[in-house]
């Protein structure tokens, strides 16, 4: 580990990392005050004596404001920019405060400069395709979603299903209104479980105008109130069952395979073929089997 002067320190201006938490800051700045820089700024040496910071540019702004003359730092061997980006990108990933919105952008950076796909990016980067995908979703969000979501610690699943919920909203300023309108049921505890927001999202899609009046206008509008009053709740309700229904129907006839019959003697049914009949008994009256839904 060597060390350097912090004039000699450069920014990176494709630096992804742009939301810097305050308090997060605070108690970065105090543990300086202490300890000094503990972990070492990751930089890579440029061609007129300087360093480009590859990682760290929180202990680099709290350096600065203190008035640190040297900071401990890794050199990194020179590197083309796409090497720089995914070096970057699993650096960053070792700290917990880096934010969603932050590894979307680095997430998109990469995509932008080698035109890769998901896929690419997926198998470059360790993560799942879907995950992938869902971080590129947060880039159509507004600035005032990033800044209330890095402020209110608001999940990245939270934020990329509230971008495919808005997704079907009938026009743009509907699409921001709605967006500003679930951030802020997620800020405010009305949205408790991710889930609902997929509720909302099916509700929009119905593009029941007068119940999306009430999603933007009525900051304690619930979801099961939406889909209340779009005429939708009974049926998701009906679904769900129906398919929990088909699962197990299928289960059992896989128990009945394997000879599991005496296994239900204690829950009161003759056997596994009794079970099922019920079940498929059941899936026939709902009359969602038939209908193909």
């Amino acid at each position: 580990m060597d060390k350097i002067e912090i004039s000699k320190l450069v920014a990176d201006p494709e630096q992804p990392r742009q939301e810097f938490e305050p308090m997060a800051m605070k108690r970065l700045e105090e543990s300086v005050k202490k300890q000094g820089i503990l972990v070492p700024l990751t930089v890579e040496k440029q061609k007129d004596g300087t360093f480009l910071i590859i990682d760290g540019e929180r202990r680099f702004r709290t350096a600065k404001k203190l008035g640190l003359k040297v900071v401990p730092i890794i050199v990194h061997e020179a590197m083309d920019n796409f090497e720089r980006m995914v070096t970057r990108f699993h650096l960053q990933e070792q700290h917990t405060n880096w934010s969603s919105f932050d590894k979307a952008r680095a997430i998109n950076s990469i995509k932008s400069l080698t035109d890769m796909t998901v896929t690419d990016i997926s198998n470059t980067l360790g993560l799942a395709k879907n995950t992938v995908t869902g971080y590129l979703n947060l880039l159509t969000l507004s600035k005032r979603t990033i800044e209330l979501s890095v402020e209110k610690r608001i999940p990245f699943t939270h934020l990329n299903l509230i971008a495919i919920a808005v997704k079907s909203a009938p026009s743009p300023k509907i699409r921001r209104d709605l967006e500003q309108a679930l951030v802020n049921k997620v800020a405010d505890g009305v949205i408790q479980k991710a889930s609902d927001i997929a509720k909302y999202g099916r509700v929009i899609r119905e593009e029941n105008q007068k119940v999306i009046a009430k999603i933007i206008s009525n900051p304690d509008y619930t979801a099961k109130e939406a889909l209340v009053d779009a005429g939708i709740y009974g049926d998701i309700q009906v679904r769900t069952i129906v398919n929990h229904a088909s699962w197990l129907s299928g289960f059992m006839a896989k128990a009945i395979e394997l000879g599991f019959n005496k296994n239900l003697e204690g829950a009161g049914q003759k056997s596994l073929e009794d079970l099922e009949a019920k079940i498929h008994k059941f899936i026939d009256t709902a009359g969602y089997v038939e209908q193909g839904k």
